[in-house]
């Protein structure tokens, strides 16, 4: 009869053990989530817009201070679509 008792109270302590380990996950699954979006974001919105401006720029070998211009534009343009998105969200 005892070890019926501790056999049930082992079980159930694995359990609520197991339970708080999914919690754990979850979490962590969320938070890395959160992160590859960021990540996601920022090269679509910023980082690939600028490498194709970049790029165009650097063919005939060297960018002049308008493509420079232009370039920086293009990522303040990027990092404010980002902003506006975050402020929309809230």
């Amino acid at each position: 009869m005892n070890t019926q008792k501790e056999f049930i109270g082992g079980i159930c302590g694995t359990l609520l053990s197991s339970a708080g380990m999914w919690a754990d996950i979850e979490s962590i699954v969320s938070i890395v989530c959160a992160v590859v979006g960021l990540i996601i974001t920022i090269v679509t919105c910023v980082v690939i817009p600028v490498w194709k401006k970049w790029r165009e720029a650097k063919k005939d070998g060297a960018i002049d201070p308008d493509e420079a211009e232009d370039i920086a534009n293009t990522m303040k343009d990027g990092i404010d679509k980002i902003n506006d998105n975050i402020k929309k969200e809230k």
